[in-house]
Parts: C-alpha cells; sequence; structure tokens
C-alpha cells in the first residue's frame, strides 16, 4: 500500500503502479513542467557528467560530458526537430538512431508516462527484476518515435520510480530526497552482472528561468556572427526590462590570494546609468568610505585614506560592462564580436568580446552560460575577472546576479546578497 493512496492488489497493473509512483512522489502537471538536474556517474575509473532540462510537454537539452577527456556532446529536441552538437564539429540535424534516443528522452525526462497528453507513449509491464537480491516491479515504456526502453523498476512497497535495467546493467537507488515536496533519487550504485560497478550522484538544478528559445538547435560553436547569441542573451536576462538607471547593494568580504586570509569586510553599492555611467561605493561600518566613479568622460577613485587619482580608461570599461553596453552597443558605442567557445575547467562557455568604438585598447569579455545564456563571467582589459551567479528577478523584471565574486592579482573579494534598491 502506498501511504494515502488505494491498496493495491499483490500483482498491480502498469497504471496502478504507476499512479502509486505518482502520489508517492508528489508528481502534478504543474510542479513536472520545467525540470533540470544534473548526474555525475563514476564507473570503471571515468566520471560521466549528464545535465538535463526539460520543458513540458516535448521539449528537452542532453548534454553528455567526460571533463577528463575534454569530451562534450549535446543533443536535444524543440518541439519539432532533433539536433545534436559536437563541438568542434558544427551542429546539425539528428540522424535516425539519435533521434530514436532523443524522443525516448523527450517522453522519459517530462514524465509522460504519468501525463499522457505531453507525448505518445505505451506502458506495459514486464515480469519482475531481480536485483542484488531484491525484487522490482518492472515496466517498458515504449515512446512514439524512440526506441524500446530500459525497464523502469519500482519499490514494491511505496511504487517508488528507484532505477532503470537495461540488459545485463542496472541503475537502483540507494538514497530518496525530496525537495519541494517532490521525492527524487539523489544516489544511485551502477550495476552490471549483479555485481555493483559505480556511483552516481543527482543534484535538481534550478529551472525558474528555463524558456523555450534555450532548446533551439545552436549554430555552429564558432559562428563569428553575433545576433543569434544577442538574441538568446537578450531574451534571458529580459532586455527590454534593464532599467536606464539602476541602484544595488550588498555586503563584501576580501581574502588574499596567497593564504586565504580574510582581508575586510565593507558595505557595497553600485549606482548605473546608461550609456556607461556608474557610482562605486564601499563603506567601512567606521564611516569611512571609497570610491570608483565614471560619469562618461572622466573616471576617477578616492581610497578610504581619502587618496584621489584618475582612471579613466579602466573606469570607462567598467561602465561599459556595469551597463551592460553588450546589449545596448548603439547606445554605448561598442562594437560587440562572438569569438570561439572557452572552456575553463569542466565547463564550456559562449563568449563576446566588446569593445569602445573611439578606444580598441578599452574592451572586455563576456562569459554566457550555454544552457541558461546568462553571463556567468567578466574578463576586463585590465586583468580583472568578476563571477556571477545565482540570478534573480528585479522589480521591473530583469534578472541580476544576486553574488558577484572580483578576482585580483593579490586577493579576491566576495559579494552577496546583492538586491536591487
Amino acid at each position: 500500500m502506498v501511504s494515502g493512496a488505494l491498496a493495491f492488489p499483490a500483482n498491480p497493473t502498469a497504471a496502478q503502479i504507476l499512479d502509486g509512483w505518482k502520489k508517492y512522489a508528489g508528481l502534478t502537471e504543474r510542479n513536472t513542467r520545467v525540470s533540470a538536474a544534473t548526474f555525475t556517474v563514476v564507473t570503471h575509473g571515468v566520471s560521466f557528467v549528464r545535465t538535463v532540462i526539460a520543458m513540458a510537454p516535448n521539449r528537452v537539452l542532453l548534454e553528455n560530458s567526460i571533463p577528463d577527456q575534454g569530451i562534450t556532446e549535446v543533443y536535444g529536441y524543440d518541439g519539432k526537430h532533433a539536433w545534436w552538437a559536437d563541438a568542434p564539429m558544427a551542429p546539425g540535424a539528428a540522424g535516425p538512431s539519435d533521434t530514436s534516443d532523443i524522443l525516448s528522452s523527450v517522453a522519459y525526462y517530462n514524465y509522460a508516462i504519468l501525463f499522457r497528453n505531453r507525448w505518445k507513449t505505451k506502458p506495459v509491464r514486464v515480469g519482475d527484476a531481480r536485483i542484488l537480491g531484491v525484487s522490482y516491479y518492472a515496466i517498458h515504456d515504449n515512446a512514439y518515435g524512440g526506441h524500446p526502453s530500459d525497464s523502469m523498476l519500482f519499490n514494491k512497497h511505496t511504487f517508488m520510480l528507484v532505477g532503470l535495467s537495461f540488459g545485463d546493467s542496472a541503475r537502483i537507488c540507494t538514497k530518496i530526497q525530496r525537495r519541494s515536496g517532490i521525492a527524487y533519487c539523489a544516489t544511485s550504485i551502477m550495476v552490471e552482472k549483479n555485481k555493483p560497478v559505480g556511483i552516481s550522484t543527482n543534484r535538481l538544478l534550478d529551472a525558474r528561468f528555463v524558456e523555450a528559445w534555450q532548446f533551439d538547435a545552436p549554430e555552429t560553436p564558432y559562428d563569428s556572427t553575433t545576433s543569434w547569441l544577442l538574441a538568446r542573451y537578450g531574451a534571458a536576462i529580459h532586455r527590454d526590462l534593464v532599467p536606464q538607471t539602476q541602484m544595488l547593494a550588498g555586503s563584501t568580504t576580501a581574502y588574499s590570494n596567497a593564504d586565504g586570509h580574510r582581508e575586510w569586510s565593507h558595505e557595497w553599492s553600485l549606482r548605473t546609468e546608461r550609456p556607461t555611467s556608474y557610482n562605486l561605493v564601499e563603506a567601512r561600518s567606521s564611516g569611512e568610505t571609497a570610491t570608483a566613479a565614471f560619469d562618461g568622460t572622466v573616471g576617477a577613485y578616492k581610497t578610504f585614506a581619502g587618496v584621489r587619482a584618475d582612471a579613466t580608461f579602466e573606469f570607462s570599461v567598467d561602465g561599459m560592462a556595469y551597463n551592460h553596453c553588450e546589449l545596448f552597443s548603439d547606445k554605448c558605442g561598442v562594437w560587440v564580436t562572438r569569438t570561439p567557445n572557452v572552456r575553463i575547467g569542466a565547463e564550456t562557455f559562449y563568449t563576446l568580446k566588446v569593445t569602445s568604438r573611439t578606444n580598441p585598447a578599452a574592451w572586455y569579455t563576456v562569459y554566457l552560460d550555454p544552457r541558461t545564456f546568462l553571463p556567468r563571467q567578466l574578463g576586463f582589459a585590465h586583468d580583472i575577472q568578476v563571477h556571477l551567479d545565482d540570478y534573480r528577478v528585479g522589480p521591473t523584471g530583469a534578472l541580476f546576479p544576486s553574488t558577484w565574486t572580483y578576482y585580483f592579482f593579490l586577493f579576491h573579494s566576495n559579494l552577496t546578497d546583492v538586491r536591487v534598491l
């Protein structure tokens, strides 16, 4: 029996098992409309990462990578077409075999077996599976256009989906967690010939800002044009809602790059005004302040000790970046050029180089997340890096990063809880 559900017979049908899973896991049409997760599998000495983003009724984005070998493959379905991209090769339409795999994923990751209006499926109960001494109910879900599915394995007491069986291999859940009321498998073991051979760690991702256009097939990763990328970046951040003038505030703490020692903590505020003006203030608890500002023509700073100096070149670039000049090139007087993708660690980023039309030495680079199209890093001509994370919706509806990390030569500064005033 499933808690809160009807008692099922000793030999339940596929429909009864699926109904039990839906109730136990807390799955509804609404809370499964958009989902995102990453699966990290370590087996036979190799680490494999799969990131999945799905949007009902029938969109999916799959990124498979082996970080140690620098291999990344991306597959997707935009609601009409299946596509693939395998850098450095140009992306294109998926072939018949890949299309079948992708359509099976469309059905599986959009829970079409539970919500039949999303994709045509035909679940069939098959013989029970016994793995590592435990017996499971098993169901095949044959998705329209897809390959015959792996066997979906269900706990006989809770009816929770706890694994997949494929040939003489299987993945079996060992730890179930709940997030926002939904039960999901957080840890699994990989099994071959009834012996454990690896582990899979699963993590749910923030899917609040997933939108339909993100599932469209990309252009070639090394295309020098920018319109495709800027259109998606602008849609992701809601360009039309980015205000002309904005005030941000937060708290900043600096640490030494040499030994990690905490150097200082200040309150921080930033006022920006397009096209390129800004005024940044850091304040100590004692009331002392340091400032950095650019008025569109001249840039200068004042230290906590009261020392003042010109910094027009550096701050003109900062003003361009703080005001999103890559999205407002006509107002800012800049060129925006798409440059080759950059791989940093295990992550690959789209990149845009933004250059002043009046001073080609004044430039910065925007590193865009290939899944969300939001800026994750900024790189400056004057050797400063800024990492951006945890985007939130501001008062106008535009997105902004609530966590910033500045990297300088001798120290880095963590700026947290950024908010729009």
